[in-house]
């Protein structure tokens, strides 16, 4: 089997294989939640000049901001054999997550996929592409503007956040346990064996491009 029919075969599983919670909600309570928890003093870059390692969720999939708002939510999943792995872990996003009921998750996730998308500094097309964004174009889209509602569109996101959870997700994939990683079962092959220098050139350049 080549590495592209693998890679095919594994993200078309987890593509139709997600569970189904996601569904659209309800803009408007999705707003007033959004306003109770004060979601925009952390995740609207509009808020901070020196923005920290923070998700944009401005126009974001509806179903991948449900899928993870659901992760923080709930105990670390089991890997075949009894591994427990940590797929999200956040001490304050865990905590926010607990409180939000399957209807909650769904409004909030609709609330901001309904918003136009700022990207996160100036736009350049003249940044030349990683040779190892060619890896992430399946799923990401070729600028960054994944086309799979169950992936994250990364164009315009924040530089700081891309490469913590690049980092974070190859500490998931050599150790899947640990607390403080992030462990993804398609991302795992991908950033294992990369360098902090492929993980930073990965950030800025997905960083530069155009959210919309």
């Amino acid at each position: 089997m080549t590495i592209r029919l693998f890679l095919i075969t594994v993200l078309s599983f987890g593509l139709f294989n997600i569970p189904a919670m996601a569904q659209s909600g309800d803009v408007s309570k999705g707003a007033a939640l959004a306003e109770k928890f004060q979601c925009a003093s952390c995740h609207d870059r509009a808020t901070k000049r020196n923005f920290p390692p923070i998700p944009f969720l401005r126009g974001q999939h509806q179903r991948y901001l449900a899928k993870q708002l659901q992760a923080f939510r709930q105990d670390q999943a089991s890997l075949s054999g009894g591994l427990k792995v940590s797929e999200r872990y956040n001490h304050l996003m865990d905590v926010s997550a607990s409180k939000l009921t399957n209807s909650d998750i769904n409004n909030l996730a609709s609330h901001f996929s309904s918003q136009v998308c700022r990207s996160s500094g100036r736009i350049s097309s003249k940044i030349t592409r990683p040779k190892l964004a060619e890896a992430c174009a399946f799923c990401h889209g070729q600028k960054g503007r994944s086309p799979f509602v169950a992936y994250p569109k990364i164009a315009g996101q924040n530089m700081g956040y891309l490469i913590k959870q690049l980092k974070i997700m190859r500490a998931g994939a050599k150790n899947p346990s640990a607390k403080n990683a992030r462990f993804h079962r398609t991302m795992a092959a991908q950033v294992v064996a990369l360098t902090n220098a492929e993980i930073v050139a990965l950030g800025y350049y997905y960083s530069k491009q155009n959210c919309e």
